[in-house]
Order: structure tokens, then sequence, then C-alpha cells
């Protein structure tokens, strides 16, 4: 079952997650209390009903219904883990958790043999309303100058271990902080962008808590981070909202505080003063790209140890490559790295860039276009080459297929097959980088010099620092528009495989190691190096 309703329901997995380690804690005869059984049999009860074959047949139909299920299960086992798993002494359960166990039995049971749409996801519980207007008042002087959302996510059936792994961490409720690490190109950002939405998504109710992205162009000043991070969570829970309100400081004199000073303030002695949320299961706060900002080591002592013990329920995931991280990483008590060379990780990006090119032949099928590239693609193999190439690098995936797409064409597919000037040491971005580039100028009809003048002026506009909220189409026409040269616009359509126009109308890179190809001069060579 799990596996046919992942594709259309990431929780899918997750919940598989939980339940299998549910059945393992009943083998194992991991705990003898009664009650808890109960609820394991039936939760599971539930599921096997949900599993038979005629009723998987009506699964588009029941697609509510499975996702009540599935959100059910997540936010079920978050009660087991935050309650049971650390209740070594198997001391009897509190009157309000023994209602609480009640109640997810009451909801699995009424899922038996039915598949009610209407049925409502039993909470640890809920989060108080916030009035944004008046909360945004209240904490106006804490609010972020830069609020960058998730870069991308992981595309659904990839990353489902290491998913897995923070979803069950998330669930124990023990304090401590997660490292996620890997080098650049891994997946990291798609990673914190795929929990960002199973933070909010996945079970019944919103556990995202704070979400902080750091980017070397738009978004490098780590003094505030911890102001941001009570900003977020007085804007998700009007109960904290109201205690981190209370914190009578101007935002020059918190940044006169030491991070250690600033996080007690504003984070931890506000959330002591609220003790039912110890009880209402995780609040997650991601950090993702710690690497793009300029972090003291004060702000590192204060992240090492996330929120302690005595804030179990918060949980602090950091995403970062940093290398002079590394001796932290070494002592951190938990964490999570992306290996580029793992079997997991190779069978994922071929995973990517099978669907990439199965929904391009797809498009190019159903616009009646006779493009001859799938049968180059099956002759050359194509999958399996690019696989090969990406070298564990999801991002070179993502931005070959995105290159292939812009201009479908055999040309185009083999200059990533057949790349020209590769040496044997040279790295696959690097490689990848130059051969968008030239072949960009080689496919145009116009000069080849002023086409390489144009490409080379739109992207040093975009490189200016902090230019990104403001280069949309008409700024960047004024800044680099010429006459006798191509429109900025045309430029930047070509530059479609490394350069994103965003829903607001501004235009970024898509991953900053094109920035740091185009500041090297050892990597692009002296015709593309942009000194910015």
């Amino acid at each position: 079952m799990i596996k046919t309703l992942a594709e259309v329901d990431p929780a899918a997995d997750v919940a598989w997650s939980f339940l299998s380690k549910g059945l393992g804690v009943l083998r194992k005869k991991q705990t003898s209390d009664e009650t808890i059984i109960g609820l394991y049999r039936a939760m599971f009860s539930a599921h096997i009903s949900a599993s038979r074959e005629e009723v998987l047949k009506n699964r588009e139909r029941l697609r509510r219904f499975y996702k009540t299920l599935f959100r059910q299960t997540i936010e079920c086992a978050v009660f087991l883990e935050g309650y049971i798993a650390k209740n070594v002494g198997e001391r009897p359960l509190s009157a309000r958790q023994l209602d609480k166990l009640a109640e997810f039995q009451h909801a699995f049971r009424s899922m038996l043999g039915s598949t009610a749409q209407e049925a409502t996801v039993v909470t640890l519980g809920v989060q108080e309303f916030v009035d944004p207007l008046r909360m945004q008042e209240q904490l106006h002087h804490l609010q972020p100058s830069v609020d960058l959302g998730p870069r991308s996510t992981c595309l659904r059936g990839t990353r489902v271990k290491t998913i897995n792994t923070l979803m069950e961490w998330i669930a124990k409720c023990n304090g401590g902080v997660l490292w996620c690490k890997g080098t650049s190109g891994s997946g990291k950002s798609s990673l914190m962008g795929s929990l960002y939405e199973l933070a909010m998504h996945a079970s019944g109710r919103n556990r995202l808590g704070a979400f902080v992205r750091y980017d070397r162009i738009e978004n490098s000043d780590s003094s505030r981070l911890i102001a941001s991070i009570a900003y977020s969570l007085g804007m998700f829970d009007n109960r904290i909202g109201i205690e981190i309100s209370r914190v009578h400081l101007s935002m020059s004199e918190l940044l006169s505080l030491s991070p250690m000073k600033q996080f007690q303030q504003l984070l931890e002695q506000p959330l002591k003063k609220i003790p039912s949320l110890a009880d209402e299961g995780p609040l997650i706060v991601i950090i993702d790209g710690l690497d793009e900002c300029d972090v003291s080591d004060q702000l590192l002592s204060v992240l090492d140890n996330g929120f302690g013990k005595s804030l179990a329920f918060m949980r602090l995931i950091i995403s970062t490559n940093r290398p002079i991280l590394e001796q932290r990483l070494e002592k951190a008590p938990l964490v999570v790295g992306l290996d580029k060379s793992s079997e997991d990780t190779i069978h994922d990006i071929r995973l990517y860039i099978d669907s990439q090119l199965s929904e391009l032949f797809a498009q190019l099928s159903a616009q009646n276009d006779s493009n001859p590239l799938k049968d180059a693609c099956d002759a050359f193999r194509a999958s399996e080459t690019l696989t090969r190439r990406a070298n564990g690098s999801f991002i070179w995936a993502a931005t070959a297929c995105r290159f292939i797409r812009d201009l479908p064409s055999i040309s185009r597919l083999l200059v990533l097959l057949r790349p020209k000037g590769m040496q044997r040491n040279m790295n696959p971005m690097t490689s990848l980088y130059r051969n968008i580039l030239d072949s960009i100028v080689a496919e145009a009809v116009q000069d080849k010099a002023i086409i390489k003048l144009s490409i080379r002026a739109v992207l040093g506009a975009i490189m200016i620092s902090g230019t990104p909220r403001l280069l949309n189409a008409k700024a960047l026409n004024t800044l680099v528009g010429l006459p006798d040269h191509p429109p900025p616009q045309l430029i930047l359509a070509k530059l479609a495989s490394v350069v994103r126009t965003s829903s607001d109308g501004f235009n970024r890179f898509f991953h900053m190691s094109f920035y740091d190809f185009l500041r090297d001069e050892e990597q692009c060579g002296k015709e593309w190096y942009i000194d910015t």
C-alpha cells in the first residue's frame, strides 16, 4: 500500500517508517503496558483494513481518507515516542495521557471498515491562533529584513531513508540538535525543503516553528538569527508571541548582547513560561545553509546545545557544508551525512533523471512534436550516462536536466554526454557550467562576441551583492541593456538552466555553486570570470 500511495502523498513513507518501528516494539516486547499495546494494535488494524485490495482500487476517490490515516499515524507516533519511549521505568500513564491514548484508539477504530471522508485527525495539542497584524506590530523589531523560503524539495521517492531518520529524531523530543552535512550539490537544501513541507503538513497539525535560510548574496548576516527564530515562533503561536513580546529590548540592545544572552532572553525564558507546550509534541526549527553566513564561534556554541533538555520538545535541525565546522560535527551527538557515493544517492539521482526525461517526453508527445530526442536518449543510454556523470551531485543532475528541457535537442544531449575540454581531475560542476555557457554562445545566430558580452553583463548584475530582491526585468534592462545588443530578457531565457526568474519577477542563480564558479578564474577561465 505504501509504495502505491507514496507517489501522491509523501507522508505515506513517513507513516510506514513509524509503523515498522511499532512492529519492532511489539516483537521485541519493549513495553508490557497493555494500554500501549492496545493502541499499537488499533493502529495496525486500521492500516490492514486500508490495505484491502478493494479499498486500494478506489485510492483516488479515497485520497482524503488515506491522508487522514497517514497523518493520524504520524501524530500517534509522536505521542508514543515522546511519552512512552522515554518512560524507561514503565511508570503508569497520567490521566491526561490516558485520555489522549483513548482518543487515538477511537480515531483508528473509527477507520476500520470505513472510508469516511470527514474523519479528523486527533492531535497532541492545538497551536493558539495568532492575530497576524496585531502580533506583527508587537514583534516588529524582531522581524527579519530578509525572509527566504525553501529553495526546493526532494523528488518524491528520493531521500526516503534520510527523511525517515529525521522525522524519527524529531518525534523523540529529547533535546539536542541534529546537523545535516554534505558537500555542495549533495541536496541539503532540497532535503530541508522537504522537511519544511512535512513539518507543516505531515501530521495532524503544523509543527514548523521557524525556518531560516541563509544565502551568500541575499541573506548572509547571522547576527539576527536568534531574533528571527523568536519572531517566527511568536507568529506561530499566540502564547509564545505574548511571552516574547514582554521582552522589552530594542534591536540595538539585543545585538549588544552575546548570542547566549539573546537565546536566554528571547527563546529559553519565554518558552519555559508556557509549560503546556511540553505536552503538545515537537516544535521544529530549521536553519538551512549555515555555511552561507558569517556565523561566529559564540553563536555556534549556542547552536551546539540546541534548546536543551529543559525544552526537549524544541527540535533544532541545521544544514551546512563548511569545513571549519568539522571539529564541531565530530563532537555532535547526531550528524546525518549526505554521502554522494552511496548506493541510495546514485539510485535517487537515476530516479530523478528518469522522472525529468519522462516528463519532457510526455510534453513533447502532447504537443505532437516529432522530436527525435527520446530515441536518441534510448540509443545513447542517456539516463545511465548522465547518472554516472553527476557523480552523486543532485545539483549537477538538476542543472543538466534543465539544460535539455530548455531546448530539447540531440545537440544539447551530446554536450552533456560528450563534454568538450573535460580534464581528468576537473570538478563535474565546473565542466558542466563551462559547457553550458559555451553551448549557449555557439547556438546563437548573432555575433558570438556580443552574445558573450551580454551574458557576462547579465550574470555580473545578478552577482552584485544584495541585488536579487531589486533585480526585476525593468531594473536589469536599465543596468545592462545596450543598443545593438540582445535584450537582457532574451539572455535570461538562454540562461534558464542556471538562472531562475522567481514568481516575484526577480532573478537569482539556481545554486550558489554557479556563483562560486564565475568568481574563480581557475574554474571558469578568463572568458567567463567575473570580478565582483
